[in-house]
């Protein structure tokens, strides 16, 4: 089984994923932290005695919100196949008549912090 590997950009830049990020699929761990990386000018942060940490994003309550429940191969689901997302139905949550959609697989995102 090959591992796949989930990143986003979408961050209030303390590791907490925004709501309706654009999430992206990569082979491997090192491609979607090269990715994550390029954002940063690196000589400008090492200067400022910080660096660019990747991990696993939280969600604060949900990646997305929808009228409906996500089915087998939609769209707005992308990157993650319907088995790869825990959907909370009304009722479940505290959020009214919306179906809260999270990824179960791990987000990574960046964030800068004191360099070591």
């Amino acid at each position: 089984m090959t591992a796949t590997f989930y990143a986003t950009h979408d961050t209030d830049g303390e590791g907490s994923i925004s709501q309706d990020a654009a999430i992206f699929k990569f082979a491997t761990r090192e491609e979607a932290e090269a990715y994550l990386r390029s954002s940063f000018d690196h000589a400008d942060l090492a200067e400022e005695g910080l660096a660019v940490e990747v991990g696993a994003g939280g969600f604060s309550d949900c990646w997305i919100k929808s009228r409906n429940a996500p089915r087998v191969g939609e769209a707005w689901i992308a990157p993650f196949s319907r088995s790869q997302l825990y959907v909370r139905r009304p009722g479940q949550h505290p959020g009214g008549r919306a179906y809260w959609t999270t990824p179960r697989a791990d987000v990574l995102v960046a964030t800068v912090v004191q360099a070591r």
